[in-house]
């Protein structure tokens, strides 16, 4: 049923394509990935798919070079094959499915941390003026939690980042930092988070229309219970606390009441002597014989 209307639009979609190819590489040659001299793309990852594509949407006019926080294996066949050149920070060429790598299994955590505020990229168009323009896809109203925490998580690196150059300054080339230790405090957290620090991530989702999952969720919102959500360990983490915090709610009461019971019984028990005291006395003054006075 579907072929025959793609079929008949056909040529729309082709027109379609056109437009957007050619907005496409004026946006390229705009941002001089042409120009002489050596151009690479930066990403987080991870097969070379933007690489590749970018190399035959030019016509192959020109190499490549990648600069990736990872790449999978997928990438070799797409990079080494028309010989550019790529390197990734964390790890080269990983088989994410038989690997022991942090990375690979924290992969939407990663992404959230280090995509951009924007959704997914569509197109170039061009606006009223004749100036391209980028468009990316439309909002999810459940995305503006992810960019209210990925704007906090980014302004906070970068203040950290201003306040360490300043104060190594020339020291700063001098140092080293090895990928394993780069990881070592951010995988502690991913794998074993306290659940306040959890928190930060609850109702964030992540928008995977590439991928073609559409919104996954980090974590459901305070309160809520997700067994889907893409991160296991902070959902337990929360879930343990909230446990603990129902149980110790649950003692304070029941020692509350308990209190209350030792209180009430110890208050009957005074009110029973009391009453016998009060009945003592009264007996003792109905059997005394009070003296008599004369009155001269």
């Amino acid at each position: 049923m579907l072929k025959p209307f793609v079929i008949e639009m056909l040529p729309v979609i082709l027109n379609t394509a056109e437009r957007e190819r050619s907005n496409y590489l004026s946006y390229l040659k705009q941002v001089g990935l042409l120009d002489e001299g050596n151009v690479s793309i930066v990403d987080i990852g991870y097969a070379g798919t933007m690489q590749e594509s970018l190399y035959k949407l030019t016509e192959k006019q020109k190499l490549l070079g990648g600069y990736y926080l990872i790449t999978f294996r997928q990438a070799l066949k797409r990079v080494e094959a028309y010989g550019m050149p790529s390197r990734g920070y964390l790890g080269e060429f990983i088989d994410r499915h038989d690997t022991f790598h942090p990375f690979c299994r924290f992969v939407p955590l990663y992404e959230t941390l280090f995509s951009s505020k924007d959704t997914s990229f569509v197109r170039i168009d061009l606006d009223w003026n004749n100036d391209l323009k980028p468009v990316f896809m439309e909002r999810f109203p459940a995305e503006a939690r992810r960019e209210e925490v990925v704007h906090m998580i980014h302004s906070g690196a970068l203040s950290f980042v201003d306040e360490a150059c300043a104060i190594l300054k020339h020291r700063l080339p001098a140092i080293d930092i090895e990928p394993n230790k780069s990881l070592r405090l951010i995988n502690q957290f991913f794998n074993a988070p306290h659940p306040v620090d959890a928190q930060i991530f609850s109702g964030v989702v992540f928008e995977d229309a590439y991928g073609g999952a559409g919104l996954k969720t980090i974590l459901p919102p305070v309160g809520e219970v997700d067994e889907n959500c893409v991160w296991k360990p902070g959902m337990a983490s929360i879930n343990n606390h909230l446990k603990h915090q129902r149980t110790k709610a649950a003692n304070e009461t029941s020692s509350t009441n308990g209190a209350s019971g030792i209180a009430n019984a110890a208050n009957s028990d005074l009110q029973v002597q009391q009453t016998n005291s009060k009945k003592s006395l009264s007996s003792a003054i109905r059997n005394t014989t009070l003296p008599k006075y004369v009155i001269r």
